[in-house]
C-alpha cells in the first residue's frame, strides 16, 4: 500500500513567530513520522509578517513550497511588506485598508495569485487537503484543488472562524460577502470540517453542513518532562508574585482590568502591601494596554516587555507564580480554545483564569485537568485565587496528568490523521 500523499496549506508557518504555526508544524510533523508524504503550502514571509523569529526544527521528510508573492502586490503593499519599522507600517497600513474611502485589498490576496498558477499540478500530486484558516486564501486554494481533482479529501480546519468570528468587525455588507464565499468553498467541496473545541468545531459544521471532528491544539513537550513538571511540588511564592501573561490584549475581549482592580482593592484594603503582585506582560501587540494604563492607577504593577522569542516567553512562563489567560466573556466565545492554555498547562504553573465562563471551552478544560481556575471576572474569585497562591498551592490546583497527556499534539495529530484516512470509507459521521 502506498503512502498517504497529504498537502497542508498553511499562511501561518516559521519563521512566523505565531502560537498558529505549531499546529500545522505538528501535524506535519507527526504525519510525516508516520509514513505520510507531506507537501507544505505556505507564504514566503515578509517584514509585514512579523515577528519572524520563530525556529523549530528541520523536517527531513517534509516538503514545504513557500511561495514568494511580492509580484503581485500594489506599490504600497510592496513598500509595507519591505518596510524595516514593521509593525508601525502594517498599522497604517491595516488602517488605510480599513477605511471606507481607501480601497485597499488584503495584501495576502497576492499569495492567492502567485499560488494559482500551480494548482493544477499540485492538486494531482497529493489525495488530502489540509487547509488551516486564517486567512480565507488558505480555504480558496483547497476549493479550487477540489474542483479540478475531485477525488481529493479536504478536510478544512478552523483555529478561528471565518464569516462567524465574534471579533471581526464588517459592514453587513461584507458580512454577507464572507458567508457566500465561505458557503461557496468550505460549504460546496470540503468533506469534513474540524476546529479547536467541541463548540466551534459543531457551530462550523452544522454552518456548512459538513461533518465535524474537534481537534484541540496542545503542547509539543516530551512526556517525560510533562511528568515532571507536573509532579514536582509547586514552588512558594516569594514576593513580589509574579503573574506572567505571555499573548495579546484587547480592551474589553482579552483585558486584565478585572485582576488590576482586585490587586489594587486588596492593598487599599491593607490585605496586600502595595507591590506585593507584580504583572509581567510579553507580547508586541497589547496597544489594549495603554487606555488602561493612562490613569497612572496601575504602573506599580504592570510591567510590559513587548515583543520577545518563543525562548524567552517559555522561560518567563516557568518562572511565574500565576500563569493568566485572557479571554472573551461574550456567549460567542464560549468556543474559543487558545493553544496559549496547551502551553501553560505543561508548565506545571497555576493557570489563572479571566473572562471566560465556568461552562465555556476553557473552563471545560481547565476542570478536566485541574491546572487553573476560571473566575469569570468575578472579583470575590479573583480575590481569593490570589490570596490562595499567596499562601501557597491553591485548593483549585490538581493537576490530572492523564487528561493533561490528552492534549499533547502528537495525540491530536493522530487523531486527525486518523480520522482523515477514513473519510474514504462510507459512513462518516459528525460523531467521527
Amino acid at each position: 500500500m502506498s503512502s498517504p500523499r497529504i498537502t497542508i496549506i498553511s499562511f501561518a508557518w516559521p519563521p512566523r513567530n505565531s502560537i498558529a504555526a505549531h499546529r500545522p508544524y505538528s501535524w506535519a510533523k507527526y504525519w510525516s513520522e508516520a509514513g505520510a508524504q507531506v507537501r507544505v503550502i505556505t507564504a514566503r514571509k515578509y517584514a509585514y509578517d512579523a515577528p519572524l523569529d520563530l525556529t523549530l526544527p528541520y523536517l527531513p521528510k517534509v516538503e514545504v513550497l513557500e511561495i514568494d508573492y511580492r509580484n503581485g502586490m500594489n506599490t504600497l503593499a510592496q513598500a509595507t511588506f519591505s518596510s524595516p519599522l514593521k509593525a508601525p507600517v502594517r498599522w497604517i497600513y491595516n488602517k488605510l485598508r480599513n477605511a471606507k474611502l481607501i480601497g485597499l485589498k488584503n495584501p495576502r490576496e497576492g499569495w492567492l495569485q502567485a499560488v494559482k498558477p500551480l494548482i493544477p499540478k499540485l492538486a494531482q500530486e497529493c489525495g488530502y487537503i489540509v487547509s488551516t484558516y486564517d486567512p480565507w486564501m488558505v480555504h480558496q486554494i483547497a476549493a479550487e484543488m477540489k474542483q479540478i481533482n475531485p477525488d481529493l479529501v479536504w478536510i478544512a480546519d478552523y483555529r478561528d472562524l471565518w464569516s462567524l468570528n465574534h471579533m471581526t468587525f464588517q459592514s453587513e455588507a461584507k458580512k454577507k460577502a464572507s458567508i457566500k464565499h465561505e458557503l461557496s468553498t468550505v460549504g460546496a467541496y470540503a468533506d469534513l470540517v474540524c476546529s479547536v473545541s467541541e463548540e466551534l468545531a459543531e457551530q462550523q459544521g452544522r454552518f456548512v453542513n459538513k461533518p465535524w471532528l474537534t481537534i484541540a491544539n496542545g503542547f509539543d513537550i516530551d512526556v517525560e518532562a510533562i511528568c515532571e513538571n507536573i509532579n514536582k511540588p509547586l514552588q512558594a511564592v516569594v514576593l513580589p508574585m509574579n503573574i506572567v501573561y505571555t499573548g495579546k490584549i484587547y480592551p474589553g475581549y482579552r483585558d486584565p482590568s478585572p485582576l488590576l482592580e482586585v490587586i489594587v482593592s486588596l492593598e487599599n484594603q491593607s490585605i496586600i502591601a502595595r507591590g506585593s503582585i507584580h504583572l509581567n506582560i510579553y507580547g508586541g501587540q497589547v496597544e489594549g494596554i495603554e487606555p488602561i494604563m493612562a490613569s497612572g492607577r496601575f504602573n506599580h504593577i504592570i510591567k510590559l516587555h513587548g515583543h520577545v522569542s518563543r525562548e524567552d516567553a517559555i522561560t518567563a512562563q516557568y518562572q511565574a507564580d500565576l500563569l493568566l489567560l485572557l479571554e472573551s466573556p461574550l456567549p460567542e466565545a464560549y468556543g474559543v480554545l487558545t493553544g496559549k492554555i496547551f502551553e501553560y498547562m505543561a508548565t506545571g504553573i497555576p493557570i489563572l483564569s479571566l473572562g471566560s465562563r465556568r461552562e465555556s471551552a476553557i473552563g471545560r478544560v481547565l476542570d478536566q485537568t485541574k491546572v487553573g481556575m476560571c473566575t469569570e471576572n468575578d472579583p470575590t474569585k479573583i480575590s481569593s485565587a490570589l490570596v490562595e497562591r499567596i499562601a501557597g498551592t491553591p485548593k483549585w490546583f490538581s493537576p490530572e496528568l492523564t487528561e493533561i497527556l490528552q492534549f499533547s499534539r502528537e495525540h491530536q495529530a493522530m487523531k486527525l490523521y486518523e480520522a482523515m484516512m477514513s473519510v474514504t470509507t462510507p459512513g462518516i459521521t459528525e460523531k467521527v
